[in-house]
C-alpha cells in the first residue's frame, strides 16, 4: 500500500529565529513617517506666511522619529540574522 500524500507541509530540520513584530511595524511605519514629515517641511517656508515655524519644526521632529524607528528596525532585522547564524552553527555542531 501506498502513503497517502499528505496536505501539510514538511517541517524544517531546524528551528528558525523569528523577526520580532516591532521590526515589522517600524519598517512599515518608518517610511510613511519620513514622506508626511518631509512633504511638511518642504510645503513650509519663511517667505510663505509668518507662522511657517512651527510645521517646520513638526514636519523635522516626523521625520527624525522616522529616520530612528528605520535604523531601530534595521538593528533588530540584523540581530535576528546573527542570531540565526549562530543557531545554525550551533546545530551544525551538535550533529557533528
Amino acid at each position: 500500500m501506498t502513503k497517502p500524500a499528505s496536505s501539510n507541509t514538511a517541517a524544517p530540520d531546524h528551528p528558525r529565529v523569528r523577526l520580532h513584530w516591532l521590526a515589522v511595524a517600524f519598517s512599515t511605519v518608518a517610511p510613511l513617517l519620513m514622506l508626511f514629515g518631509g512633504l511638511t517641511v518642504a510645503g513650509t517656508t519663511r517667505a510663505t506666511f509668518d507662522l511657517a515655524e512651527t510645521p517646520t519644526m513638526v514636519g523635522t521632529v516626523m521625520f527624525l522619529v522616522g529616520l530612528a524607528m528605520l535604523m531601530v528596525a534595521f538593528v533588530l532585522v540584523g540581530v535576528r540574522s546573527a542570531a540565526q547564524q549562530q543557531l545554525d552553527l550551533l546545530l551544525d555542531a551538535r550533529r557533528r
